[in-house]
């Protein structure tokens, strides 16, 4: 009960006191709350070490409680960074973590420069610790199409060769080490009685060769890494994201340029399953939007929700990047006799990728919601009417519970409240396509015949400091309300988006088959499954072989429940 009771200690600080980012607080505010808090320590496990330019890079992120070594059920959301020699992030992805793991590829485009980069993964929260206890891990990037390779020339030392190893009690068994091309490939994973495989766990087989370099050992990097009890000497807290993503803002006055308190932005997030919330300006002018759903809008809108709006300006915060200064580099050096693997490497990228269409990655559905609005509303699909051309007319025809009512500033839309309920002054929540809409007019004037549906709430409606008397959800024949109507007081901005976990493409050949297919087959990465999870002490899976021969790597990478660190690597041949 501590653990909780110094959660929502820092949760009340953070949604009342000043900072200058939405995602840190004062640290002399939660001084004592600090200690109490688990801290976090991140693991990725990524398929390769190596990686060339037109190859895809895969990674599943472990979060895990730094103490009790379990699954962390702090942080919602962790974050990656693909940092260069310059201390610059060429990339940046922002993963859900969901009972304390998520997934992620990266696309390594041509335009990447050849280099030594490290592959940095950490939570919002871990950076109260610093960078040093960020997860770091060493990859090199070739780019065979152009001729900047000197970064590799110039008297760096050659990296280890990558190690075999196998955590105690567990194997991986295969019939056989030999297989044909495209031959199916039985795999069964074993542990000893006294280890529980109830757990998450990710699955790479990839071809190995001797000149990748090693990738880093989890045991060997939480030794290296001290646990630090004691608050950070630093004028800020980072806080963890318990319920998900945070966008933050200031709200200012146009004309002083002074904050304005107490007042009302609302945020959308439009599309399907669209997300709206409403929240107040602190004393400093400061909101705090909590996004706890799944969603898959790329774009957000805000507004201030007042007569007054156009006087006001929004300004979103930032998200800090770590300071890398400090960083050390790896190293890798190209020689003649990495020559012919290259070009071979290249070229099979090359033809992969021309048939990349036929072996497609797929984004898993999300799960079906509630609308945010809850359940017992009605919903008028239009087509299931005789269309008017008005929307007056839609409303005095068939819309039960709600009207239209001309007043001295224009019309207005009411929704009756239940019987027996208290009468109530509060307009409706208009929302069209997703946004909220302030001037009754833009709907009392769109065309009917441009509108799929229309849901009516009842109920007295609360959305963050917002009250409102039922909810008029408008949804348009084309979803692009947004784009037909100029909203000058309406700031809309991109967002940096969570990744979508994804079903990753499966090679498969019916039996007796053969090498009939005439679809070329030379992958590297034979099969990743980042959601690799079951309870008993045996589990099974089986992938196909490609017609690029050698020598591959099964590997499995995970922790039980417990907290225990599993991993075991098993090799075969391809000929």
């Amino acid at each position: 009960m501590k653990f909780y009771r110094s959660i929502s200690f820092v949760i009340i600080f953070f949604l009342g006191m000043h900072s200058s980012m939405g995602q840190k607080v004062s640290s002399d505010l939660v001084s004592d709350a600090y200690p109490s808090i688990p801290q976090e320590q991140l693991w990725i496990h990524h398929n390769s070490s190596l990686v060339f330019a037109g190859e895809y890079f895969y990674f599943k992120i472990y979060c895990l409680n730094k103490e009790g070594r379990s699954f962390s059920d702090l942080s919602k959301v962790a974050y990656v960074h693909l940092v260069n020699e310059k201390r610059q992030v060429m990339f940046r992805k922002k993963i859900r973590l969901n009972d304390g793991s998520g997934q992620g590829d990266l696309f390594i485009p041509a335009s990447l420069p050849s280099g030594n980069y490290k592959l940095v993964g950490f939570t919002n929260w871990m950076k109260n610790q610093g960078v040093a206890h960020f997860h770091q891990s060493d990859l090199v990037v070739l780019n065979p199409y152009t001729n900047q390779q000197s970064v590799f020339f110039e008297g760096q030392s050659e990296v280890n060769p990558s190690i075999v190893e196998t955590t105690s009690n567990i194997s991986i068994d295969v019939s056989k080490t030999i297989f044909k091309k495209r031959e199916k490939v039985p795999v069964t994973i074993r542990t000893g009685k006294r280890q529980s495989m109830a757990g998450d766990f990710s699955v790479s087989v990839r071809k190995v060769n001797a000149m990748e370099p090693g990738k880093p050992s989890f045991n060997d990097r939480s030794r290296q890494v001290v646990i630090q009890d004691e608050r950070s000497d630093k004028a800020w807290v980072y806080l963890p994201e318990l319920r998900g993503e945070i966008i933050s803002g200031v709200l200012r006055d146009r004309v002083s340029e002074g904050p304005v308190p107490n007042a009302q932005v609302a945020m959308s997030i439009p599309g399907k399953g669209f997300i709206i919330k409403i929240a107040k300006t602190n004393s400093y002018g400061e909101f705090f939007f909590n996004i706890d759903e799944n969603y898959r809008g790329e774009n957000a809108t805000f507004q201030v929700i007042s007569e007054v709006k156009n006087n006001m300006a929004i300004e979103l915060s930032a998200l800090e990047d770590p300071n890398y200064d400090d960083l050390v580099f790896g190293s890798f050096t190209l020689t003649i006799d990495m020559k012919e693997e290259i070009e071979r490497r290249s070229v099979y990228n090359q033809i992969e990728n021309a048939y990349f269409e036929l072996k497609p990655d797929s984004v898993k559905a999300l799960i079906p919601t509630l609308p945010f609005y809850g359940e017992n509303a009605k919903v008028y699909n239009l087509d299931d009417y005789n269309r008017f051309a008005t929307v007056k007319e839609t409303f005095v025809e068939f819309i039960d519970d709600a009207w239209i009512r001309p007043t001295e500033i224009g019309n207005r839309f009411y929704v009756r409240p239940y019987e027996l309920s208290i009468p109530s002054s509060f307009p409706p929540l208009i929302i069209i396509d997703g946004i909220v809409i302030q001037d009754h007019e833009l709907l009392y004037n769109y065309s009917s015949r441009k509108i799929q549906r229309i849901t009516i709430k009842r109920d007295k409606y609360f959305l963050g400091s917002g009250v409102f008397q039922g909810i008029i959800a408008v949804e348009t024949i084309g979803g692009n309300f947004y784009d037909t109507v100029e909203l000058p007081y309406l700031l809309e901005v991109d967002l940096w988006t969570a990744e979508q976990p994804k079903q990753y493409y499966q090679q498969r050949y019916s039996e007796g088959t053969g090498n009939s297919s005439r679809i070329p087959d030379y992958r590297s990465q034979l099969y990743w499954e980042p959601d690799f999870q079951f309870s008993g002490s045996e589990a099974t899976f089986d992938f196909y072989t490609s017609d690029n021969s050698g020598t591959y790597e099964i590997e499995l990478q995970g922790f039980n429940f417990e907290g225990i660190y599993l991993h075991a690597v098993k090799r075969i041949e391809v000929k």
